[in-house]
């Protein structure tokens, strides 16, 4: 962020190691297994939130935040389903958050 704060939530371990009031939904391991969820509300060991959310329950979702952020960056994209888990790594020139 431009305050040199960072919008994410992460954990490791199931210690909390960087935890913001905001954008808390993310990825994390429950028993072994990868989760979507919201941190604080199940027994991660890992965790970490995304921001923004770009697809929730199959859906693509209306990006009505972030729009400081929708830019041509680079990007990190993590994904999965029952039967694999996708990380998507976008270089230069970047991504706009509208065009992935």
């Amino acid at each position: 962020m431009d305050n040199g704060s960072t919008c994410f939530n992460y954990m490791d371990n199931g210690i909390i190691i960087n935890s913001t009031s905001s954008y808390k939904e993310g990825f994390g391991i429950i028993n072994g297994e990868l989760k979507y969820g919201i941190i604080g509300t199940e027994k991660f060991e890992d965790f970490v939130s995304g921001y923004p959310v770009l697809i929730k329950a199959g859906k693509k979702t209306q990006i009505t935040y972030a729009k400081e952020l929708n830019y041509k960056a680079r990007r990190t994209v993590l994904a999965y389903n029952k039967f694999n888990i996708y990380l998507i790594a976008i270089e230069k020139p970047g991504m706009a958050f509208t065009e992935m």
